[in-house]
């Protein structure tokens, strides 16, 4: 059989494409491969560029969704810390995390960090580290985080910064700087909106810091914080909500405060121990406002410089004990017209303010404090030798105290040509039973001139204007501290000395007139090895029980 006949197909004809929707698809076609190619190049850029530009060598410690770096042993000496470590946050830094990375000159953190929390003694000791970038977050500064970074120059702190720890900056004596980034001729640093406390020491020594721009939010200063540092200026707003200035916060500091800018107190209401004492030569002149309710003891102690001070004229502030003791230049005091306490020490060494000056006590002033108006006040002074230029006064409507005058004495010159009368006085209880300060100089050029025409170099404290000496119980403390007097007797019926009464004083002989008196530890403290204590004829009791027992030479006397 022949087979069947198969009929021919038509062959397959490709139909002709218009020549728009050619370009069209080819167009498309090269698109997508440039996309492709552009995700491609993006995904292998971004895996290096990941890859250089965060360090490697961090130990972490992981907690849920988060992680501490507890440590670093990498070899970069600019390490970049990332957000995100092995796929946990990195939200704090252990406790001495980077101690032992001392090659370290440079440290940025990721700015999608978005907390952080730096532990104590973190970076402590990197002695060549010199620029650290936190990162813009929430932010807190341990304990000596950055202590001791001698070298480190400028720290950029974000504005989500709350607390500074204590000692956090202590002893890196370079830094000069915060902000946005290096800048060697800008030298302020600038506390952020929302830090509140700074804590102990935090800018301890730190010298080459001089000017800190604070932020409203700031409460509070702590113990020391910019204690001994190169601080010049501390500047607030009016609308600050400072309010407490710690013990020794500017101890030592270049702080200024001059007659045309005096540092500005703004909203302070407490000031503490020693919060200004030994401020250096820019310290001249302090305004203190209303709001003051406590100055703390010897705030301003040591400040050698000051020259003015203004209390508020209704200030209640209450007064610590020395806060000016020392302030040797002080010449001008306003006090408050409502003050009714001069403290311990308060003006203790402020020759210029008691013996250059008019100075009054206030008629609402009801107790004065041992020392308050004492020449010496713990150590050495050129004022010591000086003498009485002006007159300490008492308000004509204060009648708790009394000021007398001295029996005149003579001062004559060294070669003998030529004498000056000078002037000597004393505060007292106005029922006359205590004396609470001498003012003047008695040394070995002065006298008295007896009626029957001789000399006498024996200090006594015998009436001028009225007599008073026979009715003292006692002798204050400071009372004679500082001050010159060759030879001094005490009168009859002192029955006790205080603490320091003759403290650093230029006296040769004390004589008493009996044997019988009680006298503090401190009474005859700092005036040298040749000192003499008499009692009329050698009495025994208790003066010569006291003087033997501190090595003091005693002998008995026969004066008149």
């Amino acid at each position: 059989m022949s087979d069947p006949v198969q009929e021919p197909q038509s062959p397959v004809v490709a139909k002709k494409l218009n020549p728009k929707n050619a370009k069209v698809i080819a167009l498309v076609s090269i698109l997508v491969v440039v996309v492709a190619a552009v995700v491609v190049m993006s995904v292998v850029l971004a895996t290096r560029r990941g890859s250089q530009s965060f360090s490697k060598g961090f130990t972490t410690e992981v907690s849920g969704r988060d992680c501490t770096i507890t440590a670093y042993s990498g070899e970069d000496t600019n390490v970049k810390i990332p957000a995100s470590i092995n796929g946990k946050k990195v939200s704090a830094i252990a406790k001495g995390a980077f101690a032992q990375s001392k090659s370290i000159e440079n440290i940025e953190f990721s700015d999608s960090i978005s907390k952080l929390d730096i532990g104590e003694g973190a970076f402590e000791g990197l002695t060549k580290l010199q620029y650290v970038k936190l990162p813009d977050a929430s932010v807190t500064i341990g304990n000596n985080a950055f202590k001791g970074c001698t070298q480190m120059t400028h720290i950029v702190l974000p504005s989500g910064l709350t607390s500074i720890g204590e000692g956090a900056f202590a002893n890196t004596t370079n830094l000069k700087y915060t902000g946005s980034g290096p800048d060697e001729n800008d030298q302020a640093v600038v506390l952020p909106a929302n830090l509140t406390s700074i804590g102990k020491e935090a800018f301890l020594k730190c010298t080459a810091l001089l000017n800190v721009q604070v932020n409203d939010n700031l409460t509070s200063v702590g113990e020391g914080a910019f204690e001994s540092s190169g601080l010049k200026t501390f500047a607030m707003s009016a609308s600050s909500k400072l309010t407490v200035l710690g013990d020794r916060a500017f101890y030592g500091a270049n702080i200024a405060s001059g007659q045309e800018t005096p540092f500005d107190f703004v909203n302070i209401t407490s000031i503490g121990n020693e919060a200004f004492a030994a401020c250096r030569s820019n310290f001249t002149h302090i305004v203190l406002p209303k709001t003051i309710k406590a100055i703390g003891d010897e705030a301003f102690a040591g400040a050698r410089s000051l020259r003015s001070v203004k209390f508020a004229s209704d200030s209640e502030a209450i007064l610590g004990k020395g806060i000016f003791q020392g302030c040797t230049q002080l010449r001008e005091t306003t006090l408050s017209e409502s003050l009714k306490e001069l403290p311990e020490r308060m003006f203790a060494g402020c020759y210029y303010l008691l013996y250059d000056n008019d100075f009054q006590i206030g008629k609402n002033i009801e107790k004065i404090g041992d020392g308050a108006l004492s020449l010496f006040y713990g150590q050495t002074t050129s004022s010591r030798t000086s003498y009485l230029n002006k007159r300490v006064t008492v308000h004509a409507e204060n009648e708790r105290f009394v000021v007398f005058e001295l029996a005149e004495c003579w001062y004559s010159s060294n070669d003998g040509q030529s004498e000056t009368k000078r002037t000597q006085t004393v505060l007292m209880s106005a029922d006359k039973k205590e004396l609470i300060a001498y003012f003047g100089a008695f040394d070995e050029n002065c006298y008295y001139k007896t009626q029957d025409g001789r000399k006498s170099q024996i200090f006594k404290l015998t009436e001028g204007s009225e007599k008073f000496w026979e009715e003292i119980e006692t002798i204050r403390g400071y009372a004679f501290a500082g001050v010159r007097a060759a030879n001094i007797y005490v009168p009859p019926h002192v029955n006790r000395i205080g603490d320091y009464a003759f403290a650093g004083a230029d006296i040769d002989t004390v004589y008493f007139e009996g044997g019988n008196c009680t006298l503090s530890d401190e009474t005859f403290s700092d005036m040298g090895e040749d000192l003499i204590v008499c009692v009329r004829g050698g009495a025994d009791g208790t003066i010569k029980e006291y003087v033997l027992r501190k090595g003091i030479a005693f002998q008995g006397h026969t004066i008149s």
